[in-house]
């Protein structure tokens, strides 16, 4: 990670433009709009949220997410689709009757929960709250651009750092060193009937990876529409299809299909049957060394699986975490963490050992997508 100071410090993204502020107590009126917004039939939620980490040299997305959220009183359909490290998920799934039928990368399974656990399986809040008053920095309020009534919340300083991570945070930033947040703006908006519309939030905060400082933008968008309007439609075929969705518990891994049309069935080794997966499940590319590698976010961050050292190594920029699955131990630069009996080597970073388990948990997620376990390639190294 050369070079990635925060020499070139980026601006915090601009809130919504108030065009035609309000008078009298605005903390009141916002407190007002969001207690006692209109209450709705059926709608349709869209979801947006990014990270952005502003390097000397370059910017990449560290963790990218789209969803839709549709909602007529009976029946959800919600879609997600989420890019986090070069791990590609996407899950498409109907609820009612208080059961989440989802299909995840291509695996159907069932889930049972609330409706309430599964807005907050949306990972973004899509219901406004109540700032208390003493949190807050500076408030303005008014009509928008688009003619809604808007409030646009800055938080003081001593409670940037704990909203951040308990309402909109899922990427856990606040576990590398030197976590801190250096500003936060939330808009809240609603239209001319009451119902709340949008919310925006945008974060500045900065992370200290391997002793640099990088700065890492936060920004969220919740978008309300199609209001009482919203209707999702479900056959009698697709219900009895979703009949025989298993339990989450119980998924298959042996179901993920394949992303090309080759031939992955098992080969006589776990080994090679996770090189074939790697190239026919997930897209990896065999190198001339004969090690295996994903790049991804530019090319900046990569995945590779060496087979002769059993390696497997992520590699961000010109830092690499190691994880060897024979002896079971993790290494960054002089850290080094063994697994098998807990025992850290003395210079190391929390974030850095962090980083380290990080690396052996993607090493498991690429096994599973492969319908394998670390415990079977163990047992053949």
């Amino acid at each position: 990670m050369t070079g990635c100071t925060k020499n070139n410090e980026q601006p915090l993204p601009s809130a919504v433009a108030i065009v035609q502020p309000v008078s009298g107590d605005v903390y009141n009126q916002y407190q007002s709009a969001v207690e006692n917004r209109t209450a709705v039939d059926s709608y349709t939620i869209t979801v947006t949220n990014r990270y952005d980490m502003h390097y000397s040299d370059d910017t990449m997305s560290a963790y990218d997410m789209d969803e839709v959220l549709q909602w007529d009183g009976e029946t959800a359909h919600l879609y997600q689709n989420i890019d986090s490290n070069g791990l590609r998920q996407s899950f498409d799934g109907y609820y009612y009757g208080g059961r989440l039928y989802n299909t995840y990368n291509n695996i159907t399974y069932y889930e049972d929960m609330s409706f309430e656990q599964l807005e907050e399986n949306m990972l973004v809040p899509v219901e406004p709250i109540v700032f208390p008053e003493d949190m807050i920095e500076d408030i303005k309020g008014g009509r928008d651009e688009d003619g809604n009534m808007s409030y646009v919340i800055t938080l003081k300083e001593e409670y940037r750092a704990d909203q951040f991570k308990e309402r909109y945070d899922q990427y856990g930033l606040d576990a590398y060193d030197g976590f801190v947040v250096n500003d936060g703006k939330i808009t809240v908006s609603f239209d001319e009937d009451g119902h709340f519309v949008k919310e925006h939030a945008v974060f500045d905060t900065e992370v200290t990876l391997s002793s640099e400082v990088v700065q890492v933008i936060y920004e969220s968008d919740v978008n309300v529409v199609n209001i009482n309007e919203t209707t999702v439609s479900l056959s009698d075929e697709q219900r009895n299809e979703q009949a025989a969705y298993v339990s989450f518990e119980e998924i298959d891994t042996d179901s993920i299909e394949t992303l090309t049309s080759d031939d992955d069935s098992p080969e006589d080794t776990v080994t090679d049957t996770f090189k074939k997966r790697l190239v026919n499940r997930l897209n990896y590319e065999e190198q001339e060394d004969g090690t295996y590698l994903s790049s991804f976010n530019q090319d900046n961050e990569s995945y590779m699986v060496d087979f002769d050292n059993h390696i497997f190594e992520y590699s961000n920029r010109t830092i690499h975490y190691i994880y060897n699955w024979k002896s079971d131990t993790g290494q960054m630069g002089a850290c080094s963490l063994d697994f098998t009996n807990g025992v850290e080597s003395s210079d190391c970073q929390d974030s850095t050992l962090e980083a380290i388990r990080d690396v052996k948990s993607w090493l498991e997620m690429e096994l599973y997508y492969c319908g394998l376990t670390l415990e079977d390639l163990q047992s053949e190294a």
